[in-house]
């Protein structure tokens, strides 16, 4: 079975939450493999209401920590730089 190319499209909190957290884009591109099992995890989440007030409550680009709820906190954390 061919992955889906819009997977990561699919988890549009990730995109959220990555764009106010400190990433290090190189490294992120560099393990499509890992940003593919992020998205994944991320789109089972149930927890959206506790990320979307995090995305709410948090500007974008200013390199916050990783929220605590995150279930893909280790994948966040492995792209920072």
């Amino acid at each position: 079975m061919r992955d889906d190319p819009r997977e990561f499209t699919k988890a549009p909190l990730l995109l959220d939450v990555m764009s106010r957290v400190r990433t290090d884009v190189n490294k992120l591109l560099s393990d499509e493999a890992a940003l593919k099992a992020a998205a994944r995890e991320c789109v089972r989440c149930r927890d959206g209401a506790a990320c979307l007030s995090w995305i709410q409550s948090h500007e974008e680009g200013d390199g916050h920590p990783i929220p605590e709820h995150c279930k893909v906190r280790e994948f966040l954390r492995t792209w920072a730089p």
